[in-house]
Parts: structure tokens; C-alpha cells; sequence
């Protein structure tokens, strides 16, 4: 979805992502509910983002040219996206992708960092449901 209107549209939206990413400098759940949908600011870069075919040699790769009013110009292009299974985030970036989408749960976060000794799973699906 290129100009997506809707939350659904927008989590698969490559236009949203990247415009929350560069208004906010993050995106979270939040980034993706109605309201942040909506946002001017975000929907005003959505034209500004062309979407251009990576060879077929490697579907996996990603590459963002970025060009300002100014005419400078920056790109980087990355093989596998960070949290693949070629590129799996590190525990520091478990968490804090964590606290994005759960918020401060410390008691959570707790119990999920020793979910290898915990006796009864019952609590911990609780917590989730909640």
C-alpha cells in the first residue's frame, strides 16, 4: 500500500515504515494505529518514496538512496534486514524492541528473560493476557 489509509494498510506499507522512520526516528505499534496513520507529517513523505525492483539475483536485499532538496545524496544497502535469522538482533535489541511495542513491563520482562526456569507457563500466558 502505497498511500496507505487504514492501520491494516499501513503494516504493510513500505511508504508508512519509512516515513514514521524518519519523522519519529522509530516505529512502534503505536506508529501503526489510526491515528498515527492519519498524521500529516508522515502522509506528506509517502509521494516522496519510490519503490524501485532489486534484481532478482538476491530478493533479500534492500538498498535506500536517499536524496535532499539540496541535491546530496546518501545510500546504504543491506543484504539481510537486522532480526533475520542471518542478522538476529542482539539481546540489547530484543529488549529494546521490547519496551517499543510492550512499553516499561518490568515485571514481564523479568519473567520473560528466565522463561527457561519457569515452573508453571500458566503465569506467564496470564501476564500476556493482560
Amino acid at each position: 500500500f502505497d498511500a496507505p489509509t487504514t492501520p491494516d494498510e499501513a503494516k504493510f506499507s513500505l511508504e508508512h515504515a519509512l516515513a514514521v522512520l524518519l519523522v519519529d526516528g522509530a516505529a512502534g505499534l503505536a506508529s501503526f494505529e489510526a491515528a498515527a496513520v492519519a498524521r500529516a507529517e508522515v502522509r506528506a513523505l509517502y509521494p516522496l518514496i519510490e519503490r524501485v525492483p532489486f534484481p532478482d539475483d538476491d530478493a533479500r536485499a534492500t538498498r535506500v538512496e536517499v536524496v535532499l532538496a539540496d541535491g546530496a545524496e546518501d545510500a546504504e544497502e543491506v543484504l539481510y534486514a537486522v532480526g533475520s535469522p542471518q542478522r538476529p538482533f542482539s539481546e540489547a535489541e530484543v529488549w529494546a524492541k521490547f519496551a517499543l511495542c510492550a512499553g516499561e513491563r518490568a515485571e514481564l520482562r523479568a519473567m520473560l528473560a528466565g522463561v527457561e526456569d519457569l515452573a508453571d507457563a500458566r503465569v506467564l500466558t496470564g501476564m500476556l493476557a493482560k
